[in-house]
């Protein structure tokens, strides 16, 4: 995928022949078997959730870099609106931004803002349980919300073994959620986010347990003197954030540092 490709031309793997957007893309792709979706520098459209099939990646170019106002991603491959995964297997993301900033809200959604990239949530998950989503796969990534007020960064929720390494977040309501089990996330840094910039949840929802899984590496920062700290919630009463091992937390100059949180 390219910004200069066109959709009514694009072929699968073959040189000269990209697609525009990626949701022309993954119509071309099977269903079956495993698939990667390359994707050049620039901005792209918004991914429709539906068309997201198992067994995929999505391979950027380069992970982007916030610009000085903290209203965008730039220098990079970058997705524009909410990118979310629900129900699939095996789908990764790497190399690249999702970017649900003030530009793309005000530009695009009517001042709207919405979760820059969601796994397993922004939709009503049935009232009995589904099985957990597997092989989600996040490497540097970069995602940026609206503002500190509204919805997240990224937010992942319902995945059994998890792995992250290399995630920036800006701005959200949280910076960084994760309810996952059997993971393994390493090296996130939320910045500016209004409520925590990093929260570990294992609550009473069958879809937010969070146990058997190493966290590593996670530092919360404000912008502009705006951000929480990292909270890990233990609300899930007899078996809460149950062998979970966290090391190397850090929470400079947040509302507050590094909290056990039970209701």
């Amino acid at each position: 995928v390219e910004v200069n490709g066109n959709d009514n031309t694009g072929k699968i793997n073959e040189i000269g022949k990209a697609f525009k957007t990626i949701n022309a893309a993954l119509d071309a792709l099977p269903t079956l078997g495993s698939k990667i979706v390359k994707i050049g520098l620039g901005v792209f459209d918004a991914v429709n959730l539906s068309k997201i099939k198992d067994n995929t990646s999505f391979i950027g170019s380069k992970m982007p870099i916030v610009n000085s106002d903290y209203t965008a991603l730039v220098d990079g491959t970058i997705i524009q609106g909410s990118f979310t995964i629900y129900r699939k297997n095996n789908v990764t993301v790497k190399d690249l931004g999702f970017d649900f900033g003030l530009n793309v809200a005000n530009n695009l959604y009517g001042g709207i803002g919405g979760n820059a990239f969601a796994v397993g949530t922004n939709l009503e998950f049935p009232s009995v349980n589904i099985p957990f989503m597997k092989g989600i796969c996040v490497e540097n990534v970069s995602a940026i919300a609206k503002d500190n007020t509204t919805a997240h960064a990224v937010v992942i929720e319902a995945v059994d073994g998890l792995y992250v390494d290399n995630v920036v977040t800006y701005l959200g309501l949280h910076g960084f959620v994760t309810k996952a089990v059997n993971s393994n996330v390493s090296n996130v840094y939320a910045n500016g986010a209004g409520t925590n910039g990093i929260i570990i949840r294992d609550s009473s929802d069958w879809f937010a347990q969070n146990r058997f899984s190493n966290y590593n590496n996670l530092h919360a920062r404000v912008i502009n003197g705006i951000g929480g700290g990292v909270t890990l919630e233990a609300s899930n009463a007899g078996c809460a954030l149950m062998d979970c091992n966290f090391s190397n937390i850090t929470a400079i100059f947040t509302s507050f540092g590094i909290k056990l949180q039970t209701n």
